[in-house]
């Protein structure tokens, strides 16, 4: 093997290497190589277990598909690149200290050189410890992160939306009780959804035109935004 090549390798490896522990250099150590490697011939199962959803964290994410529902961080910068597949299915949040290219499973995780993309590279690795700096590194940016909020043009489309972060307008019909709150029940005119918040008195929104941005719930089969903010867009 030409020496040329012999090097890019090495550095590529090391390089890798480098990457999965940039976000905490004072933790070194000697990765013990029966659980870990090097493959481009990764799959989202080889971190996941049947009825569980990775925890994805990317500086730019591209042409990957990701179970619905999983929770993804990226910087906002690199916004433009998730899938917009991923951006309707997944929870998005976005961080700016997003260093690493990763999906963490329970106790694997791949570990990318570089961007996640299908044909990139990865370090395959089961070492607990770096599975564990590297969930809690997700869990910090998750709870600091804004959420990716997803424009809904009408009421009928927050199907599917459970526990994401939305934005959608519709009139406010109906006040009821709920859970000792007040709930608005808002529509497009064909299906209603409920509207509840800990911030303000529903109840003035009643018979208008409203804009909701709030997180999406479904319990028991029952659908509600909690809502962040709400806004009169038109009086009747």
């Amino acid at each position: 093997m030409p020496l040329s090549l012999l090097s890019i390798l090495l550095g590529f490896v090391l390089g890798t290497a480098a990457t999965a522990i940039a976000w905490n250099l004072s933790q070194r150590g000697v990765r013990n190589p029966e659980t870990a490697r090097l493959t481009a011939l990764w799959s989202l199962k080889d971190v996941t277990e049947p009825g569980m959803r990775p925890a994805v964290i990317a500086e730019h994410l591209e042409g990957v598909a990701l179970p619905a529902g999983t929770k993804v961080v990226v910087p906002a910068s690199s916004l433009a690149s998730v899938p917009a597949s991923i951006l309707g299915s997944c929870e998005v949040r976005m961080h700016p200290e997003v260093r690493v290219n990763a999906v963490v499973g329970k106790d694997r995780a791949l570990v990318f050189s570089g961007h996640v993309t299908p044909k990139a590279f990865a370090v395959f690795t089961r070492d607990m410890h770096t599975v564990q700096l590297l969930q809690n590194d997700f869990q910090r940016m998750w709870g600091e992160a804004t959420p990716y909020v997803e424009r809904v043009a009408t009421i009928a489309d927050l199907a599917g939306k459970d526990g994401r972060v939305v934005d959608v307008t519709g009139k406010a019909i109906e006040l009821m009780e709920f859970r000792g709150r007040k709930m608005l029940r808002l529509t497009d005119g064909k299906v209603q959804v409920g509207v509840v918040t800990t911030q303000q008195d529903v109840s003035q929104y009643q018979g208008g035109v409203v804009r909701v941005v709030g997180k999406m719930h479904r319990e028991n089969g029952y659908a509600f935004l909690e809502a962040d903010k709400l806004s009169l867009v038109a009086q009747n």
